[in-house]
């Protein structure tokens, strides 16, 4: 089972939801766990990125900051779901800001296309 909320604002990497659900991945089963209104610190949040790009701000226009794809001497290849996301700072519609590593690289930018997913992969 897994945990996922529903955010309507975020602020000073607070993050206001106003619902949380278990949901059984296997019987696809959800129970609601909570209702109304709270409030959510961003470093007790979970995610995946599936975008290779980390962005300066929450736009594709925006310049790009990192790329988060990396193929090491061996040949190994690393992409966006080895960012390691310590917290959310704020979310601004599809986009987030995140806190984290890298590969070891700490950076803080904007992403999008994240999963919320914790057993199985985005698409």
């Amino acid at each position: 089972m897994a945990g996922e909320v529903s955010i309507t604002r975020s602020k000073n990497g607070w993050f206001r939801i106003d619902e949380a659900v278990f949901i059984d991945y296997d019987s696809g089963e959800t129970a609601d766990v909570f209702e109304g209104e709270g409030l959510v610190s961003g470093r007790l949040f979970g995610l995946g990125l599936n975008d290779a790009d980390l962005h300066t701000a929450p736009s594709v226009e925006s310049p790009v900051m990192a790329h988060l794809f990396r193929e090491d001497a061996d040949g190994n290849l690393s992409g966006a779901d080895s960012f390691y996301v310590a917290r959310l700072i704020s979310c601004q519609a599809d986009w987030v800001q995140v806190d984290g590593t890298f590969l070891g690289t700490h950076l803080t930018g904007w992403a999008t296309r994240t999963c919320s997913n914790q057993v199985t992969t985005c698409p």
